[in-house]
């Protein structure tokens, strides 16, 4: 049983070297897969923003159902109907390889996941944040996609009774590796 949990812990350990090799972000505005095109943002803290090239508003100002700005000080928002577990902890166990996880879960690596959230409580939009020197840099661009999709497919949210009158909600949720099970 010993030498078992050596050779994951060894195992894990090459894995994280194999996968901070590969970054498919640095020095790019668009990283392409089979599936899907991300712009690429280096955020003001240093960290890595990747939106779908088809995302329209997440870059937008909050606005009313009339087209004027919201004031973002009334603090429109949104509650999931389901747990994190269900729905973006279960999108990424999907997609990521088990030995993707454990190594982003030994590396306590996490990151952050904007919403775009309709008036029926579907997602639209979704974007990923994480660190420029993150594992995560190493995940393709087609995998990110498939967790987009599944994110959109398994949560929905109830509007705020304040936030009826705006076009839609902005909401970010944060993954934290080293809370999958």
């Amino acid at each position: 049983m010993k030498s078992l949990k050596i050779y994951l812990f060894v195992l894990g350990i090459l894995y994280c070297l194999t996968l901070s090799a590969k970054n498919y972000y640095q020095g790019r505005t668009t990283v392409s897969g089979d599936s899907v095109t991300y712009r690429v943002k280096v955020t003001s803290t240093g960290a890595y923003r990747i939106d779908n090239i088809h995302n329209k508003k997440a870059g937008t100002p909050l606005r009313m159902l009339d087209g004027t700005l919201a004031d973002g000080s009334k603090g429109y928002g949104a509650t999931q109907n389901q747990p994190f577990e269900q729905t973006l902890y279960r999108a990424v166990k999907e997609v990521l390889p088990d030995s993707v996880l454990q190594a982003l879960k030994n590396a306590e690596e996490q990151m952050y996941i904007g919403l775009i959230v309709e008036h029926d409580g579907t997602v639209s939009e979704v974007g990923f944040i994480f660190d420029v020197d993150s594992l995560l840099t190493a995940i393709p661009p087609d995998q990110y996609y498939s967790i987009e999709q599944k994110i959109k497919r398994y949560t929905t949210f109830t509007l705020w009774s304040n936030s009826k009158d705006v076009q839609f909600v902005k909401m970010t949720g944060i993954l934290s590796f080293k809370r999958l099970k």
